[in-house]
């Protein structure tokens, strides 16, 4: 039963975390638009791996793969990079997208999409805070396992991490399931309205995440972290 209740805890946090609008819910609505409901559903695959990933991280591997906090902010800063090319890469890419054809939207429907959800989640570090903070509440509203010495503890928490990634999968499926509905309807005109408001969607996102790194790390912060000071 306790494996059970953690698997529905993930089931509904996964869920309830996948629901805002954000770069992977655009890219989801774009690509099942221009690609097909199955390469929204790869989308969906490699953002539910991604989450996998940072929530098994905040209920305990934190510790096995940084030995230091100043390793873990090294990673952080190095992440908070490499998102803001990527997202300002995908941007530019929806606003200068050109039509294609029905042909080539069929040769392209089957190739790749996991990598666009998997590196837009992963090269977001603020996920990891998030899921310390969540994971954290729960265990503190004994809503998940606290104690690291019942011999359930691991498994339970494995439990509930995969409850995340089937939530987090389940809700960006159905966007893309939904977004697939209503391609039909879609005419030329609407198809690059829809490719404007996702590129401009990406480059805000890519601007906060400018934002947000020199919001964090000053430059001083910066001088540290690299001169090992």
């Amino acid at each position: 039963m306790i494996y059970l209740i953690h698997a529905m805890v993930g089931i509904l946090v996964g869920i309830g975390m996948s629901l805002p609008v954000g770069p992977v819910n655009l890219a989801i609505v774009q690509g099942t638009v221009d690609k097909g409901r199955d390469f929204g559903f790869r989308i969906a695959a490699g953002s539910a791996l991604a989450e996998l990933f940072y929530c098994l991280l905040s209920v305990g591997l934190v510790n096995v793969l940084f030995e230091s906090d100043t390793q873990r902010e090294n990673t952080f800063f190095i992440l908070h990079l490499v998102s803001i090319p990527l997202l300002l890469t995908l941007g530019t890419a929806s606003l200068l997208k050109n039509k294609e054809t029905a042909s080539e939207v069929r040769q392209t429907r089957n190739r790749g999409g996991y990598l666009i959800g998997l590196s837009l989640n992963l090269a977001n570090p603020a996920l990891l805070l998030l899921w310390t903070a969540i994971t954290s509440f729960l265990k503190s509203h004994k809503l998940i396992i606290e104690d690291p010495a019942s011999t359930s503890y691991f498994p339970a928490l494995l439990t509930y991490t995969m409850g995340v990634a089937a939530g987090t999968f389940g809700i960006q499926a159905l966007i893309a399931h939904i977004s697939s509905k209503r391609a039909s309807a879609l005419n030329e005109v609407r198809r690059r309205l829809l490719n404007r408001a996702v590129g401009i969607g990406f480059i805000l996102f890519g601007a906060y995440q400018i934002y947000e790194l020199f919001d964090t790390y000053k430059w001083a912060d910066m001088t540290r972290m690299f001169s090992g000071a």
